[in-house]
């Protein structure tokens, strides 16, 4: 789960970034925007982006049997606009699910595969768990 919370933070940074970027190409006159500003529309949507992945947090860590509908709407969400975000949340799913295995012998055998997808998966908090072994 950590390893998780590392990417979301890491994309919630570079969309952060992208929003205040955004923001100041797109610069807002004094006063409130008008309805049919294009460049605060832009501007609004960028910051939109990265509140929906600040806010992700809690539907990211829970087993999708037990996402509300607006967890799950989240989730789809990122599984459209954020590949990284959504690659690393089916790794800790499947870390989950393979650890509920019974038999020993098809769980290490899992195990070994998901270690593999992990340190082939270009996500570095995810390769540094198959460094450290940290899970073993």
């Amino acid at each position: 789960m950590e390893a998780l919370d590392e990417v979301r933070r890491e994309v919630w940074r570079e969309a952060h970034a992208e929003a205040v970027q955004t923001a100041k190409t797109h610069p807002r006159g004094k006063g409130r925007p008008k309805a049919d500003d294009p460049a605060a529309k832009i501007v609004a949507a960028a910051k939109a982006r990265a509140e929906a992945i600040k806010n992700s947090a809690f539907a990211l860590g829970k087993a999708p049997e037990h996402l509300t509908e607006n967890q799950q709407t989240r989730i789809a969400m990122i599984a459209e606009n954020n590949s990284r975000l959504y690659r690393a949340y089916r790794m800790k799913e499947t870390l989950r699910l393979l650890l509920k295995i019974k038999d020993v012998k098809e769980a290490e055998a899992e195990l070994d595969r998901w270690l593999w997808w992990a340190s082939h998966s270009r996500i570095s908090a995810f390769k540094e768990l198959y460094a450290t072994r940290a899970i073993y």
